[in-house]
């Protein structure tokens, strides 16, 4: 018998996909905005972002980055590298020089080695697919 979780998880992929580009790029315009009305946290000192895949129609988490760097100029930014061994995952603080490359599974990873603390991080932007209110 097929996985329920798995057959809601393909048929959100195809509806993400279903999209077109014009509505991606207005979809991502409207969550700027409604995430520019948030109000941001006393103290957001270090934000772990990830690297949207397009392939994936994920949202542009580049806007709300560049967003929050313009509005706090020393926020420090990380992204995870992922060790798919022992399912772990380190914070590497990255600044205007770091490299990316793809790892295995095509998500680009800091090249860099500057791990950022776990208990430093403020804020963390996670891919999601869909949701429900439970």
């Amino acid at each position: 018998m097929p996985d329920p979780k798995q057959q809601l998880r393909d048929w959100y992929r195809k509806q993400r996909h279903a999209f077109a580009e014009r509505d991606l790029l207005r979809m991502n315009d409207l969550l700027l905005i409604k995430f520019q009305q948030l109000p941001l946290p006393g103290s957001l000192d270090l934000l772990l972002s990830y690297w949207p895949l397009e392939t994936h129609a994920e949202v542009n988490t580049f806007l709300l980055t560049d967003y929050l760097q313009f509005r706090l100029p020393e926020l420090q930014l990380a992204y995870p590298v992922a060790d798919f061994s022992d399912h772990s995952m380190k914070a590497i603080l990255i600044d205007d020089d770091t490299h990316f490359k793809k790892n295995d599974y095509g998500i680009a990873e800091p090249a860099g080695s500057n791990e950022a603390d776990p208990a430093a991080i403020d804020m963390v932007f996670v891919p999601l697919l869909a949701f429900d209110k439970q």
